[in-house]
């Protein structure tokens, strides 16, 4: 089972190459790992290049997408989505890192209940801290949908795993421009549609604020 892993990058060659190692250095093997270069202006490009020689057991697996003008986190997100070919899809900052567990405990979760998402455990990297954060997960999609509406539970695409067939068969897309608060656009349709959530009670994303 595959499962495809969208970086939207702008301009982080100060983040690029924590998060790309991350991914790169997966326990799981079977990946697509797509990165939309959203026309950075920095040494992003040239960074992640010099990463990629370092894993030559992925390279068949990268997917680089450079835009030849900014298009916004929106549709450089779309534009992954699009690629994505992997039975479920999971989208990762490139300022936020992952454990290298990550894949193969969501999928586990997800294979085992036939989940459509599944959501685990975060943590916040602070200026001078690291918080763990519980997710406030319940199993009944409409409970977290409500939650996610009222800033209970975090809106965005980190610590998600989606099966694909969410996106392709509701016709879900990015609405194009909306580069705020996209993810929780598209969380919000995703859980309505979703019939089965899974969770792993562990932090296993990184999120820096």
């Amino acid at each position: 089972m595959t499962v495809s892993i969208i970086v939207p990058i702008y301009n982080a060659e100060a983040y690029i190459e924590r998060c790309a190692k991350s991914i790169f250095e997966q326990s799981y093997s079977d990946l697509q790992i797509i990165f939309i270069d959203d026309n950075s202006q920095d040494r992003t490009l040239q960074v992640l290049q010099n990463i990629f020689r370092n894993y030559p057991e992925r390279r068949s697996q990268i997917v680089l997408r450079t835009l030849d003008e900014n298009l916004g986190v929106a549709n450089a997100r779309q534009i992954g989505l699009d690629l994505a070919d992997g039975d479920y899809v999971t989208q990762i900052d490139a300022d936020d890192y992952i454990s290298t567990d990550y894949i193969q405990n969501m999928l586990d979760v997800a294979t085992c209940n036939n989940c459509d998402i599944v959501i685990c455990d975060f943590v916040y990297l602070l200026p001078t801290r690291k918080k763990y954060v519980h997710v406030s997960f319940d199993p009944d999609p409409e409970i977290c949908l409500a939650r996610v509406m009222t800033g209970e539970m975090h809106a965005g695409f980190m610590n998600k795993l989606v099966r694909r067939s969410l996106y392709t068969q509701n016709g879900f897309r990015m609405v194009p421009g909306l580069n705020m608060f996209e993810d929780k656009a598209m969380m919000v349709r995703l859980l309505s549609s979703a019939k089965v959530l899974g969770y792993v009670p562990k932090a296993m994303y990184f999120y820096d604020k």
